[in-house]
């Protein structure tokens, strides 16, 4: 029971860490090598624990299984 809650909490902030750290690699003063890796992940990190209370309840359930999620 407890991975169940611990994957459902974790599911949304994942997808969106994965979609603001790819923004974050194509913008382009962020994408340069000129910002540290250290400072762009601090940024998606920080992004995303802003983010993803607001966005977590129009998240999809979590996939039941490897090949709908590879599908996200």
């Amino acid at each position: 029971m407890l991975v169940e809650f611990v994957a459902a909490q974790l599911f949304p902030f994942f997808l969106v860490f994965m979609r603001i750290g790819a923004g974050l690699m194509l913008l382009p003063p962020f994408g340069e090598g000129t910002v540290p890796a250290r400072l762009r992940l601090h940024l998606a990190l920080g992004l995303t624990l802003i983010v993803t209370p607001m966005v977590a309840p129009l998240m999809p359930e979590l996939p039941g299984s490897v090949a709908v999620s590879a599908g996200l």
